[in-house]
């Protein structure tokens, strides 16, 4: 068989196997690794692998799926896509420009200089790069490795492609399927939020009854209490005027949908509340604050984002047995497209970060596809299953993204996005 024949064979074998597995894959995690491994075991190719471009300071290229012959190769690449010596490789340049990129003898190509030597020690010859697009913005490239030098013809090219578009689309759908999904779910959770917010208006009446009492008596505790006590006692009673303004904004459901927002900053109302909230996780669970959004306000009501806080405090308490350790961490965060995958479905813009850590017991996969829904708690007779909705339907009121991390053994992340003032 000619050499031009044997390279249409390779792409052509690639394309059915690939569309194959593109077909049957469920997600996108899925679909780069399986055509990775066809494009190298089908194909021929000595390694495939796909890069998703960043929008980081150093602009750089995250592999998110390799297969063949690398040991070691990606991890030292340190690619980027910025017009730099290591943006303007093949794999940079075509997402930078959005068109195909081919080396055909990477012994003598320039642009391969920073990889030469170590792409020569894996056999590689010669390579491809095909970005992937979303409309106008390429957010990743596919790029194909082969031994031999000056592989890939106009004919493979074609095919290549047509390979490259058949992954843009699989992985765009794959989103596009993520984004629905979450809208489904968002709907679901906002008919099953009236009903939790009606009975928690109608327990709000009674609470505050309850607290009207309290409020004379912890008055009146001030006065007799000694002066090592007072700190403790302007505790409780800052508490309690948290709770009471909370159950009045359960009485009045309508406020907090009316579209007012004010503007918080989430570094100053943090320090704020901190000794309240390590007095709320008690003696044995530290709490520690890593703020680095200092002068940055979020677009939410100061009440509402102590709201969330406490939430997600209470919830990383009760998961941690024993001692242990929370942290708050705050930081500024510009979203812009190319999206990073973790984000798929948020809008782009300028938000402010807050995330919360703990070492506790994890949560399971199970759990966490149900962890916002009303009424659902992993807590046994403790819990009463508002707290986590509460926090989803807060953030998404104002525009925000609530998600979280976790693995049992290993501890749990929830991170708030809120839009920037």
């Amino acid at each position: 068989m000619s050499d031009d024949l044997h390279r249409l064979e390779r792409a052509y074998r690639t394309t059915v196997y690939a569309n194959r597995a593109l077909l049957n894959a469920t997600s996108e995690a899925q679909l780069a690794p399986e055509f990775c491994r066809i494009a190298v075991e089908q194909g021929g190719y000595r390694l495939a692998w796909v890069g998703y471009a960043e929008n980081d300071e150093a602009k750089s290229i995250r592999p998110i799926a390799e297969f063949g012959f690398d040991a070691g190769y990606l991890e030292n690449a340190r690619l980027t896509w910025a017009d730099s010596e290591r943006g303007r490789g093949p794999t940079g340049t075509a997402v930078r420009t959005g068109r195909p990129q081919v080396s055909h003898n990477i012994a003598t190509d320039p642009r391969f200089a920073p990889w030469r030597d170590d792409a020569q020690r894996h056999g590689f010859g010669s390579s491809v790069s095909l970005p992937l697009r979303d409309g106008d913005v390429t957010f990743g490239a596919l790029n194909l490795y082969a031994a031999e030098s000056d592989a890939f013809d106009a004919s493979e090219m074609e095919l290549l492609e047509l390979l490259s578009a058949d992954l843009t689309h699989a992985i765009l759908s794959a989103r596009g399927k993520r984004t629905l999904s979450g809208l489904q779910q968002a709907l679901e959770r906002g008919g099953q939020l009236v009903a939790a917010g009606q009975a928690a208006a109608k327990l709000a009446h009674d609470i505050n009854n309850c607290f009207t009492v309290l409020v004379p008596c912890l008055a009146d505790l001030a006065t007799r209490a000694p002066p090592d006590c007072q700190h403790s006692v302007a505790d409780a009673r800052s508490a309690l005027e948290r709770a009471t303004a909370l159950t009045a904004q359960l009485l009045r459901p309508n406020d907090a949908r009316s579209g007012r927002s004010n503007v918080t900053a989430p570094d100053d109302a943090l320090l704020e509340i901190a000794p309240v909230l390590r007095r709320a996780l008690g003696s044995d669970v530290t709490l520690d604050l890593l703020l680095e959004a200092s002068g940055h306000r979020a677009r939410i009501d100061r009440l509402q984002f102590d709201r969330i806080i406490t939430n997600l405090i209470i919830n990383a308490g009760d998961a941690i047995i024993g001692r242990g350790a929370v942290e708050i961490s705050t930081r500024p965060v510009a979203l812009r497209y190319p999206m990073p995958a973790a984000h798929a479905g948020v809008a782009a813009g300028a938000y402010v970060a807050v995330s919360v850590r703990d070492t506790g017991g994890g949560i399971s996969e199970e759990a966490r596809e149900r962890l916002f829904e009303p009424f659902f708690t992993t807590k046994g007779e403790r819990g009463t299953g508002l707290g986590l909705a509460s926090v989803y339907a807060l953030v998404h009121h104002v525009g925000g993204h609530v998600a979280v991390e976790s693995e049992v053994g290993k501890g749990a992340v929830f991170e708030v996005l809120l839009p920037a003032a």
